[in-house]
């Protein structure tokens, strides 16, 4: 009997779960450089609302999803005295783990709902985001 509880409860918390939740973040950390460096930036979303300001090089967290089925794009803006500023795009695609891994572990529940609302199901198209900056004249 306490056998058939533990597999009764272990079925219904992978029945419930996406496979990208249960392998991937909501969010994602992405190193930020510059060549050179100590340059400042500016992380916008894509509706143009600033979510981080720094100077590089430094790492930040950054959310993979805006809401259900919408992946998390953003735009890095560097400047530096003495250089031409440079524009970099951090977009983010359906990771395999959800693509895949709900095939296996999540099924419907991880594709349609769980996956989609956390954010998971997106990946960053890179870890880093490196912008040459190109002295001005």
């Amino acid at each position: 009997m306490k056998r058939l509880v533990t597999i009764s409860i272990i079925g219904v918390a992978v029945a419930c779960s996406g496979c990208a939740t249960m392998l991937n973040q909501e969010t994602g950390q992405v190193a930020i450089m510059s060549t050179p460096g100590d340059a400042e930036y500016e992380v916008k979303n894509e509706y143009g609302a600033t979510v981080h300001r720094g100077i590089t090089p430094e790492s930040v967290t950054l959310a993979k999803g805006n809401g259900y089925f919408d992946g998390a794009d953003y735009t890095l803006t560097f400047t530096k005295p003495g250089y031409a500023p440079a524009v970099e795009h951090l977009r983010t695609s359906v990771g395999g783990a959800y693509a895949l891994g709900n095939l296996v572990f999540g099924g419907l529940i991880g594709y349609l709902f769980v996956d989609p609302a956390t954010g998971a199901m997106w990946s960053f198209d890179r870890d880093e985001v490196n912008a040459a900056l190109a002295p001005s004249e």
